[in-house]
């Protein structure tokens, strides 16, 4: 039995807000400015160079062997994809509403599965209008990635991880301890290139070997792809951290009398235990990151979901029912939601929160119709 995962990850946005209807309605994705996707204000000319150049990394899109120029004018054309992925490039997946984001609305699963020549079969939770998706199996709850590199023409045969025990924060189940462990193992399980934190292909095949391990790495001498002496020197999974940690969170936006109302309600309920508004940052070595309160809605901690929200999958000390509480920043802006991006309606993804959160629940259908639309309208507000 397989288990199938969205790619609902981002750092991303917000939607269009109604006035109270007698019967509550997700506002949908909010139009307009995305109000995110750049640098962290205050960086120094050196570090916003430095993130420029993380996002083009971010943005390359990867071939087998690099003589294939899958990428668009302008975009870095990159090496190492396979033997095995689940796409070739971690921008496809992360664009909504711009890149670093969640899921697009038109799945790039769909085109990437036969490009170049590649003979992959589009399985049927694969779907044009759905969301970008891995797979988990129950039976090791590793990612098993939908397509090889099999038939493509820059591929010339057939194609065929544990933490230190400190706490985690970083994926659905908080598995990974750090950007960087996140983004390595992003790269070698998702686009199938071998890193210095991943180096062994996960396919055995030695017909399916077509460079030498690792395909992503540091470098000796200035690649010269931007601007930044360090993006160039550092491998791709530095810069992919790098683009993480430097970019600006998403901006909410501006209070409706509806949105006022509506976090008061989200508190009062309960929803705050978990999705914590405020947090304040350590010491950072980056420009002004040191001692700043940030509002990303979250504990980032595990919590038990119930039974209709299981994955049945175990990682580290999460078991099947436990999820990392997603941040809400951004979300105004989401198409997809919980980890399985099974529903567009942010209504419907309350509704299916139990577990420990059943009596916030409870409370939230104890509401009025216009509490609740006041609810969804703040959400889709952040």
């Amino acid at each position: 039995m397989t288990i199938v995962r969205t790619f609902a990850k981002g750092i991303l946005l917000s939607a269009a807000m109604f006035g109270t209807a007698m019967a509550q309605q997700d506002p949908g994705v909010r139009a307009g400015s995305p109000g995110a996707g750049g640098p962290l204000p205050g960086l120094t000319n050196t570090e916003t160079l430095f993130f420029a150049g993380a996002l083009a990394r971010f943005e390359a899109v990867d071939s087998v062997s690099g003589t294939n120029n899958d990428a668009p004018a302008g975009v870095i054309n990159g090496t190492g994809l396979g033997p095995r992925f689940n796409l070739n490039s971690c921008a496809g997946c992360h664009a909504q509403p711009v890149t670093g984001g969640t899921s697009p609305a038109v799945n790039p699963q769909i085109g990437v599965a036969t490009l170049d020549g590649a003979n992959n079969h589009i399985p049927p939770f694969i779907r044009q209008d759905g969301p970008a998706r891995e797979v988990r199996f129950k039976s090791d709850g590793g990612v098993h990635e939908l397509f090889t590199i099999a038939g493509r023409s820059d591929a010339a045969g057939f194609n065929y991880s544990g933490n230190d025990g400190t706490i985690t924060r970083f994926g659905w189940k908080a598995q990974n301890k750090s950007l960087l462990m996140f983004s390595g193992e992003a790269y070698n399980v998702e686009i199938g290139v071998t890193n210095e934190l991943f180096p062994n292909e996960r396919e055995y095949d030695s017909s399916c070997q077509y460079n030498t391990l690792p395909e992503d790495f540091s470098n000796l001498t200035n690649s010269g792809v931007s601007n930044s002496p360090a993006s160039n020197y550092a491998s791709d999974i530095i810069n992919f951290a790098a683009f993480a940690r430097l970019s600006a969170p998403p901006t909410p936006i501006q209070d409706t009398a509806s949105i006022a109302k509506g976090r008061k309600q989200f508190t009062d309920i309960g929803c705050s235990a978990c999705h914590i508004q405020q947090h304040t940052t350590g010491q950072s070595t980056y420009t002004k990151q040191s001692n700043v309160t940030y509002f990303p809605y979250s504990d980032f901690q595990l919590h038990d979901m119930g039974g209709a929200l299981a994955d049945g999958i175990s990682q580290g000390n999460a078991s099947g029912t436990q999820f990392r509480t997603a941040p809400l920043w951004g979300i105004g802006q989401r198409i997809f939601f919980l980890h399985d991006g099974r529903t567009k309606d942010l209504l419907q993804a309350i509704l299916a929160h139990d577990g420990e959160a059943s009596q916030v629940i409870s409370n939230f259908n104890g509401l009025s119709s216009g509490q609740k639309q006041d609810i969804l309208n703040f959400l889709r507000g952040l």
